[in-house]
């Protein structure tokens, strides 16, 4: 039966370990991708409730320009420098579609440089002869030192418009290249992402979404994906990407000019605060967990200063925002 099974699913030791299957060899397994296999982002709130484990589909939406590429390439940057993660090694893929990825590069700079409350290594400069200041080695030292350190060790990689039908083989590569390491694939955006389909509208997307949840399945990745939606917070195209989700994060940011001259969001308009000397916006964090767990919103969770998020340190994390 197991070898005639085998035949059938084309996987002669998927069905091997199926015949002689025991709850070791559950929990074992279980351990690798789900407990062992997962990574934390650094804020604490946040990773008391969700963690990013292997197989993962995880859509970051918001507003058009409300930090969705931001956030994350701010969540890889945790990702490969957070403590807790570095038993898995992780190694994060970021493909832009939106961006060249030389900007990407001068986004992440300057997200260093602002977690490390080195203010922005890399400044526009209208009147000056470059048009760009670039960071002072001594000023921002541990800035240029975390930068190598990530090219170094091959713990970011920001590549620019690979087709879907490709990447499969391309986490292949990486996978035979750097074995053993947790794969974190970013694609920044969905609504953009380039592939050969010819279906339109809804029906190409709905066939993205649920190819990007096969490929974290079937290569035991995590995969995220920002995704645009509009004033109603809401995609154009339809349901499809979150019914594929496993995660679904919404970013909000309150102090966005677009609410305060949208009349039908300006009730959730909030004037910037001033902190470290620097005007900044407030922002919510909301999960909806499709699959695998709970959903929580943390109000007014973050201060966004154009570079990096950061917590609103007065914010006390309210258990009663839990929705389950």
């Amino acid at each position: 039966f197991y070898d005639r099974l085998g035949k059938l699913l084309g996987d002669n030791s998927f069905a091997e370990r199926l015949e002689n299957r025991t709850y070791d060899h559950f929990e074992q397994e279980h351990r690798h991708l789900f407990s062992k296999g997962g990574l934390v982002t650094g804020f604490k709130e946040i990773d008391d409730q969700l963690y990013f484990s292997k197989g993962d589909f995880v859509v970051v939406q918001a507003l058009s320009n409300h930090g969705k590429s931001t956030f994350m390439l701010q969540l890889a940057n945790r990702f490969v420098n957070e403590d807790e993660n570095q038993s898995q090694n992780p190694l994060c893929i970021f493909i832009t579609y939106e961006s060249s990825p030389l900007r990407i590069e001068e986004k992440l700079i300057n997200i260093l440089g602002s977690e490390f409350n080195e203010r922005e290594p890399i400044q526009y400069r209208r009147n000056s002869e470059e048009k760009y200041f670039y960071a002072d080695h001594k000023e921002f030292q541990r800035t240029i030192t975390t930068y190598n350190k990530i090219l170094r060790e091959n713990k970011l990689h920001i590549l620019k418009r690979i087709n879907l039908e490709k990447i499969p083989g391309l986490i292949d590569l990486y996978k035979s290249e750097f074995p053993g390491r947790t794969i974190c694939l970013f694609l920044d955006y969905f609504q953009i992402i380039e592939t050969e389909s010819d279906l339109e509208d809804w029906k190409k997307i709905k066939a993205i979404a649920y190819a990007l949840e096969s490929l974290a399945i079937g290569k035991e990745i995590i995969v995220f994906s920002a995704s645009q939606v509009n004033e109603k917070r809401q995609v154009r195209e339809g349901r499809d990407i979150y019914n594929a989700a496993t995660t679904v994060i919404d970013i909000f940011n309150h102090s966005h000019s677009s609410l305060e001259l949208n009349e039908d969001l300006r009730k959730l308009y909030k004037e910037k605060i001033r902190d470290q000397d620097i005007d900044k916006s407030i922002c919510t964090f909301t999960v909806n967990k499709q699959k695998h767990g709970s959903s929580f919103t943390l109000k007014e969770y973050f201060l966004f200063d154009g570079y990096s998020f950061g917590i609103n340190k007065p914010q006390k994390f309210n258990p009663f925002g839990y929705h389950g």
